[in-house]
């Protein structure tokens, strides 16, 4: 699990997520200090199965401490939607205000995560004016695990400037 200098902010995989008991632990007080942004299939599907009137198209679901966002390791940057980003970006926004800490995470933590992690970095919490190919060189030198471009890497670069 790999922490931001000087922030709540963590990012990893879903192997860590399942494997921490603390995250897991539904009775534990440190439980509840911390906020999840869960990207992908399993645990988006896992959690909204069962819910009344839910629309499949609707990619985002958000329960308590808990953003689930459905969004694949496509190739295709059209697999990705600005709207849903900002969604994602403004629920960490909201939780770090409360002084939570926030566990950003996708199946292997290697496009997904760290590309919406990235942009939160960048857009919201330093407030940098870098471009794209800055912040993804730059935070490639300290997350090694980060692999672009991809999908979401192209999305990002080709919205870079429409982020807030």
């Amino acid at each position: 699990m790999f922490n931001y200098p000087n922030s709540n902010l963590f990012l990893g995989t879903k192997r860590e997520y399942k494997q921490n008991e603390l995250f897991n632990s539904q009775n534990s007080k440190e439980s509840n200090e911390w906020a999840f942004v869960h990207i992908g299939e399993e645990l988006f599907k896992q959690t909204t199965q069962d819910l009344k009137g839910w629309k499949a198209k609707d990619r985002i679901y958000i329960q308590g401490n808990h953003l689930y966002l459905y969004w694949l390791d496509l190739p295709d940057q059209d697999s990705f939607n600005l709207d849903e980003l900002q969604v994602v970006l403004d629920f960490i926004d909201q939780k770090a205000m409360k002084n939570k800490k926030i566990f950003i995470h996708c199946d292997y933590g290697q496009s997904r995560s760290p590309s919406i992690f990235m942009a939160y970095i960048n857009k919201r919490f330093e407030k940098n004016n870098k471009n794209f190919e800055e912040c993804a060189k730059e935070f490639n030198q300290i997350y090694l695990e980060y692999f672009y471009p991809t999908g979401i890497s192209n999305f990002l670069e080709n919205n870079w400037s429409e982020i807030r």
